[in-house]
């Protein structure tokens, strides 16, 4: 998801994870979700989800050129 500003004092959360429509976003492109939020909303909350993604260098091409 990303998360940018809007007008008006709003927020604009984007995301591409169908299941957003259940949680009020709305159909912004074919396959994008929008929901803009207000600034000011005091049950806004951001949390860091990290995930692990190995190193293109070490996974194995056998066919490929280095």
């Amino acid at each position: 998801m990303t998360v940018s500003p809007s007008n008006q004092g709003r927020l604009m959360a984007i995301t591409k994870d169908p299941r957003a429509r259940d949680n009020g976003f709305d159909s912004f492109e074919r396959d994008e979700w929008v929901k803009l939020v207000p600034e000011t909303d005091r049950e806004l909350r951001f949390t860091a989800t990290r995930t692990p993604v190995p190193a293109p260098w070490l996974r194995s091409d056998p066919g490929g050129r280095r």
